[in-house]
């Protein structure tokens, strides 16, 4: 089955998931559990966190294993874009004011 939106979304996805969580997990399972869990607001498995931009894209955290990560989902593409450690800053686009968001604060 091809995941909804565009392959390229997915292939980063994917990628990412390997770098940033480990090759372990499979990808596809954890793209198509983000959305349903999305989709349904199932808050024991997911939780929003903050807007990146106006335009759709969310972070949102989640866990693996016990440790937590975090995904950008776009909710006008409908998809995960890329996941991130627990570590570090997102950005948030221009039209937020580049405000940065502590992900540690919310691990």
């Amino acid at each position: 089955m091809t995941p909804p939106c565009t392959k390229g979304c997915y292939i980063h996805f994917a990628q990412r998931v390997a770098e940033r969580i480990g090759e372990h997990i499979e990808p596809r399972a954890l793209w198509f559990g983000l959305i349903q869990a999305i989709h349904e607001n199932d808050t024991s498995l997911i939780t929003f966190v903050a807007r990146v931009n106006r335009s759709g894209r969310r972070l949102w955290r989640f866990t693996v294993d016990g440790a937590p990560f975090f995904v950008i989902y776009d909710h006008t593409l409908d998809c995960p874009v890329t996941v991130l450690p627990p570590e570090g800053e997102a950005r948030r686009h221009a039209d937020l004011h580049h405000e940065p968001i502590n992900l540690e604060d919310h691990s």
